[in-house]
């Protein structure tokens, strides 16, 4: 009680969190990217903040030696790098009931100033991260790196070094596919052991101990965490937290609910333990920010708050598309309230997990490689992709879990976006591929929205599931079916560069070229910019 009230005084609120057996709580990743903490660190996972508001963050970190337990975590935050002067200070006790994690929600701070924190245990201090409030009123601009889908074993993360070198970002939006949940010899793991970054557990995760442990490896890549000590995130989870393909109730491989929702709940835990998101048990993983008048950010769940199981693919290529939920009523009223108190800011956006437009399969007969090296081949089988480019021709949906797959659902939330605010940006991930798109309202055919989708952080994109044959192009193909969309790149790796004014909206889809070396080379491959509209 004595600590408890102690940092209630201080205007905070602590929470401890960390795990399984310290010798076997990650792994630890290896190359010459940033120089991160020394092996022996009590902070083997560094540090992190996320979910800046106008008066408050949250910062994050973990406790890795033996002696966890044994005495006090201090943390502080001050207005200086060098902590001449510190405003705010509180100390707590992480215990294995958080897996040794702590998570603070650092209170009464400043709007629009540059912060630092970190944290001292038993005469040790941890690397200082970084943090901005933002501002009430006078936000001028607001620049958001936004990333998804970051296979730990696929390749390194060479985004999140790029990301951690640039001081010019407000926030981090990482929007799913933090980790991914597969076992050494699943997906995209072929390079794991040449790269060593074969996953941790080996098995594909299923219980607390195994999220946790694949939560402390990822978090042990010094990339990651120079990104997490460089600038707040703002993070929303997809299907490779908890399992591929997941909904509400279920998931393609638990089959019993029972085994699900166990599963399910031993990934939230871990989740929330690992990563430096507000918890709200009323609200789940839906936030909302205001980056002063210029634009107000609402995050979704399009993946287990309300969504409906998947259609079948036969059913639906039948025409039987029955009504299925995306968001479900309660989030669809939470987004209804953002989007009515947010009228008076330029740009409304939406982070959220799935592609919202259309994606129609072109004809690849002859464009994509039928003895190509693709992932369908590899973890299906060469039967199913020869099936796959064979039946190309009748134009069916490529992704049933993508809003596609939600056709009513999808109109209903177009037109509740059209209803509040003229300036309406879509921030998306999932796919592994660079998407830029125009998505015209029903009913309302002159009225569009944007979406930008980012590519992967290393995750295998379109072109490695459709391998083009010589001279073609798999991706012309599928720009020219879908003419609602003006970028299409399913081969690079990179990161969508945001910029926004009160005049418009400036996307830069950035690339690297190599995710196999930390030798590689940095372009922008896209750019849009979109013009407000008065």
């Amino acid at each position: 009680m004595k600590r408890r009230k102690l940092i209630r005084s201080a205007g905070l609120l602590g929470s401890t969190l960390a795990v399984a057996p310290l010798a076997h709580s990650s792994g630890v990743s290896t190359g010459s990217g940033p120089k991160g903490v020394e092996k022996n660190s009590a902070f083997l996972h560094g540090v992190a903040s996320g979910d800046p508001l106008q008066d408050r963050f949250i910062i994050w970190t973990r406790i890795s030696s033996d002696d966890a337990g044994s005495g006090p975590l201090h943390w502080l935050v001050a207005s200086d790098r060098d902590f001449n002067n510190v405003l705010r200070q509180g100390q707590l006790t992480v215990s294995a009931e958080r897996d040794f994690t702590a998570k603070i929600d650092v209170a009464g701070l400043q709007e629009g100033r540059q912060y630092f924190y970190r944290f001292v245990f038993a005469g040790e201090q941890s690397p200082v991260g970084q943090c901005r409030t933002l501002a009430t009123k006078n936000h001028l601009s607001a620049r958001l790196a936004v990333v998804s889908c970051s296979n730990f074993p696929a390749g390194y993360f060479n985004v999140y070094r790029e990301i951690a070198k640039d001081p010019g970002y407000d926030a981090v939006l990482h929007l799913g596919d933090y980790l991914y949940e597969y076992g050494q010899g699943g997906y995209a793991t072929e390079n794991a052991e040449a790269l060593n970054r074969v996953p941790f557990p080996q098995t594909e995760i299923k219980s607390l101990s195994d999220y946790r442990k694949r939560h402390g490896q990822y978090k042990s890549d010094v990339d990651l965490q120079a990104m997490h000590a460089a600038h707040p995130m703002i993070c929303v989870w997809d299907d490779h937290e908890f399992a591929n393909n997941a909904w509400q109730n279920g998931s393609p491989k638990e089959g019993d609910e029972s085994n699900w929702l166990k599963r399910k709940n031993a990934a939230l835990q871990a989740y929330y333990e690992w990563m430096p998101v507000r918890e709200n048990s009323e609200h789940g993983i839906n936030r909302h920010f205001r980056f002063g008048n210029l634009l107000s950010l609402s995050m979704l769940d399009t993946r287990l708050k309300g969504r409906e199981k998947q259609p079948n693919r036969k059913a639906f290529t039948l025409g039987f598309q029955q009504d299925r939920e995306m968001l479900g009523e309660a989030q669809q009223i939470w987004l209804e309230e953002q989007l009515k108190s947010s009228q008076d800011t330029v740009w409304t956006v939406i982070g959220q997990q799935v592609l919202l437009s259309s994606l129609n399969t072109p004809d690849l007969n002859g464009i994509a490689d039928p003895e190509g090296d693709s992932m369908f081949a590899r973890y299906r089988s060469r039967k199913h992709y020869k099936n796959t480019i064979s039946n190309s021709h009748y134009g069916l949906p490529l992704l049933l879990d993508a809003w596609d797959g939600y056709p009513k659902a999808r109109e209903r939330f177009l037109k509740l976006l059209s209803k509040y605010g003229k300036n309406h940006i879509v921030l998306t991930g999932d796919i592994h591929t660079g998407i830029c798109s125009e998505i015209p309202v029903p009913g309302e055919e002159t009225k569009k929205i944007t979406e930008l989708v980012t590519a992967s952080v290393t995750s295998p994109g379109l072109d490695d599931y459709f391998p083009s044959l010589p001279d073609k192009s798999v991706g012309e193909a599928f720009q020219q079916k879908n003419p609602h969309m003006s970028y299409i790149n399913g081969k690079d790796k990179g990161w969508l560069d945001v910029n926004f004014t009160k005049e418009n909206v400036e996307a830069n889809w950035k690339v690297v070229d190599s995710i196999d070396s930390y030798n590689y080379n940095v372009s922008t491959k896209f750019t849009k910019t979109v013009q407000v509209q008065s």
